[in-house]
């Protein structure tokens, strides 16, 4: 179609107003891509690219010789229309996302505008002249983002085959991209509002404060628990935090998300931070809170249990646990003192009840060493 490649990529100008491309062939049985840039404004030669003024500077491309994609990623606020989908309408019906809406509802009920730009300048960019360029390029499987600052227009299409993508296929579309980016301003402004605002400033600093207190107590406690039963309350505990944490999240951006995705991200960060403030808090409690006597106990070791990783091996002292003959204690034996902990070796420990009824004991020594083998 007469384009051009250069240092920039692709370039190609239709109806004098240049477009850059670039391609990515299907993968794997995912879609082809292709993604189209032009620069907006009613005037074509106050678009640096339009005509290469830029190159005639000494070779540097708009805005300190970046392309389009790494400026729109960059600098300017996104203005993304789609298809709405069935997880947006999700969203809306919990009050959670709030879309903008123009008024039209043609536009409104079949495509779904996702910004932080405010509403009124979504309004006065997206005119109804606009919006029927729009309306019309969205019949095509793509995806339509706005970035303003100055403004540009790029189109993410997605074709479901190559072959698809033929001169008589790509000529209405390029005459759409080039008519919507005229009807654009070059230039104007682009306030945004964040809807991460009450997270930055309430929740996440929530979350680290509980982190932090987790990770000391488990540091500054030395104690070791005869069952598994505090680490599997533990992940329950998580579990029920991480779902508060997910409903407070989304009650601290309902009405300011401009996408369900949001709170989907959030809730798979805090699901780690959930089950580790649960797995690691709940036994911290079960020892910081006991208020049980101390009693100091002997037990004699019955053999050795070897764990070896990838890089190190781990010894550990097998004995009878002090409540349950039947069960045992694994008490973790310093490498270089392996010898001394086999076999008939006597360990001094000190046990506890635990404030929650899960037992656990602490200062593991040695007391008598092992018999000398024969």
């Amino acid at each position: 179609m007469g384009g051009t490649v250069d240092h920039s990529g692709l370039q190609l100008v239709h109806r004098g107003r240049r477009l850059s491309l670039s391609y990515a062939p299907s993968v794997k049985g995912s879609p082809p891509t292709l993604r189209i840039d032009a620069w907006a404004g009613a005037d074509p030669s106050a678009n640096a690219m339009a005509f290469g003024g830029a190159e005639r500077e000494g070779g540097s491309a708009y805005r300190d010789a970046r392309s389009p994609r790494a400026i729109a990623t960059s600098d300017l606020r996104p203005i993304t229309i789609r298809r709405e989908t069935s997880t947006d309408r999700l969203g809306k019906s919990m009050r959670i996302n709030r879309e903008i809406q123009l008024g039209d509802p043609a536009f409104d009920d079949a495509l779904y505008i996702e910004t932080t730009v405010r509403e009124p300048i979504v309004g006065a960019v997206l005119h109804r002249e606009a919006r029927a360029i729009v309306v019309k390029l969205l019949e095509h499987p793509m995806e339509l983002t706005i970035y303003g600052g100055p403004y540009l227009v790029s189109v993410t299409w997605r074709p479901i085959f190559e072959e698809s993508l033929s001169r008589a296929e790509l000529e209405p579309v390029f005459d759409a991209i080039v008519r919507l980016a005229s009807l654009l301003p070059h230039d104007a402004p682009t306030e945004a509002q964040s809807p991460h605002g009450p997270l930055m400033a309430v929740f996440l600093p929530m979350v680290v404060a509980q982190l932090s207190v987790v990770v000391w107590l488990t540091l500054s406690t030395r104690a070791e628990h005869v069952a598994a039963a505090p680490f599997l309350w533990g992940a329950l505990v998580g579990l029920a935090l991480w779902v508060a944490f997910v409903i407070l999240a989304a009650l601290l951006i309902r009405g300011r998300s401009n996408s369900l995705r949001i709170v989907v991200v959030c809730a798979l960060c805090l699901f780690p931070v959930a089950l580790i403030v649960g797995v690691s808090g709940v036994p911290m409690l079960n020892v910081r809170l006991d208020e049980g006597p101390a009693v100091p106990r002997e037990l004699e070791v019955t053999h050795i249990r070897t764990v070896r990783h990838k890089n190190s091996v781990s010894y550990f002292a097998v004995a009878p646990a002090w409540s349950d003959p039947s069960d045992t204690l694994d008490i973790r034996v310093p490498p270089g003192d392996r010898e001394r902990w086999e076999r008939g070796a006597r360990v001094r420990i000190v046990t506890h009840r635990g404030r929650f009824g899960w037992l656990w004991y602490d200062g593991a020594t040695l007391a008598q060493p092992a018999p000398p083998q024969r």
